[in-house]
């Protein structure tokens, strides 16, 4: 549950270019201390590991959490390396 309210806030948010830039965050809600997870198994666009990496920049967003299924696991070196690309941390996974 708290990874789908995390993709629909990420989407919600990013969806609102005019309201961020009126809503400035600090604290605890900056973006330096957000950390994108679970956003691997529940992506309904099925984004590649380099996708993944541009959205996350996009979206200022500079650590994930990755989280996977079976269906990821060939795919998790691609994934260490587009997010390393992008100055992405892996923070846990």
């Amino acid at each position: 549950m708290r990874s789908l309210v995390l993709v629909v806030w990420l989407a919600a948010w990013s969806a609102m270019p005019v309201l961020r830039a009126q809503l400035p965050m600090s604290g605890n809600l900056s973006r330096s201390n957000l950390v994108a997870w679970c956003i691997v198994p529940f992506d309904s666009q099925k984004r590649s590991p380099v996708q993944r990496a541009e959205m996350l920049q996009r979206l200022g967003i500079q650590r994930l959490a990755y989280d996977w299924r079976a269906e990821h696991i060939p795919s998790f070196d691609a994934e260490v390396d587009a997010m390393a690309a992008r100055g992405i941390e892996m923070t846990a996974w």
